[in-house]
């Protein structure tokens, strides 16, 4: 038996396939002096017409909790900081999120991922919750919510971003910068751009 936790969709080699993760219902713990490993069992399914559904071996060893598609990868994240990265829902690489307990929800919002670390208190270094932040999947930055308070769900608001959990709370951040748009010039004969450089384009037509 088992709980499904999130689900996501994406086209995977222009198949459109739904994402569905989760974990077994029971779940025990082991501490170390840094870390609560878990023992609950993945479970990952993929389908092509979201009614039948083929049940995947990640071979992670922790649940995931919540999945996203973006960019043409799925990301997903879980219990003991687990995360990882696929391109088609069943071939699964780890990601160093740097956390180490469980993250729980995961979104992407404006180009930019957002995810939620929750704490288990004094059992771990990281005796308060945070926000993970990215903006490529792969390399996050903490940014701790200075609560003991678990947070369970998050969405961005009027340039905020606000979560919600335990005890009816909400929590709000500051004002935060949006995504730079990219800065469009006008390229001569004279203008040299060289390997690696980042070039945007612009495309107009004169009605021929």
């Amino acid at each position: 038996s088992g709980t499904f936790y999130s689900v996501a969709y994406g086209m995977v080699n222009g198949v459109g396939t739904y994402v569905a993760v989760g974990g077994n219902d029971s779940t025990t713990f082991t501490s170390t002096s840094n870390h609560v490993f878990s023992n609950s069992l993945n479970h990952v399914y993929t389908s092509t017409n979201g009614s039948t559904s083929i049940s995947r071996s990640p071979g992670t060893p922790s649940a995931f909790r919540a999945v996203v598609f973006n960019m043409g990868v799925f990301t997903a994240v879980g219990y003991d900081g687990a995360s990882y990265r696929s391109p088609d829902g069943v071939n699964w690489s780890v990601i160093e999120s740097g956390a180490h307990t469980d993250i729980v929800a995961l979104r992407v919002i404006d180009g930019r991922y957002y995810a939620l670390q929750r704490t288990l208190g004094s059992f771990v270094s990281e005796v308060v919750n945070a926000v993970l932040v990215s903006s490529d999947g792969v390399n996050w930055a903490r940014v701790e919510q200075n609560t003991t308070i678990n947070q369970f769900a998050l969405e961005r608001f009027n340039g905020r971003l606000y979560t919600a959990g335990g005890g009816a709370s909400i929590l709000r951040s500051e004002p935060i910068p949006s995504v730079a748009a990219p800065v469009l010039a006008v390229l001569t004969p004279n203008t040299l751009a060289k390997l690696g450089d980042t070039v945007a384009l612009a495309v107009a037509s004169n009605g021929d």
